[in-house]
């Protein structure tokens, strides 16, 4: 499995990772700090699951799950942001998110998809 974590803050990317490398065994991370970044690890692998933050330079998440999901094989796509008003998910939802959670409170969810999406990729 091959996972994106596109995120503008160095700290955040690397405390989900830690959080995340328990429950996706053989996943592969990719690490992303602002929009470019995060469309070109999407167009150059074959990402499984894209984690975005909504605030990034160069744009917003939003632009990210757009390319993503002109992919042939999109990835699913969590939303992943302090932003976590009822606009900004009804966007997200929208334009094509599988899951959109609150940074400040929804890490066990995050969680849970991801053991979820792992069972479903074997």
């Amino acid at each position: 499995m091959n996972i994106l974590l596109a995120d503008d803050s160095k700290l955040i990317r690397e405390t989900l990772s830690r959080m995340i490398s328990p429950y996706t065994n053989d996943a592969k991370i990719y690490f992303a700090a602002d929009v470019n970044e995060a469309i070109n690890c999407i167009n150059q692998f074959q990402i499984d699951i894209a984690i975005l933050d909504i605030g990034m330079p160069g744009g917003s998440g939003f632009d990210v799950l757009t390319e993503a999901k002109k992919k042939k094989q999109a990835p699913v796509v969590i939303m992943f942001s302090n932003y976590a008003t009822d606009s900004y998910r009804n966007r997200a939802l929208k334009d094509g998110a599988d899951y959109f959670f609150d940074k400040s409170s929804d890490y066990e969810h995050l969680i849970q998809v991801l053991k979820d999406q792992e069972n479903n990729l074997k």
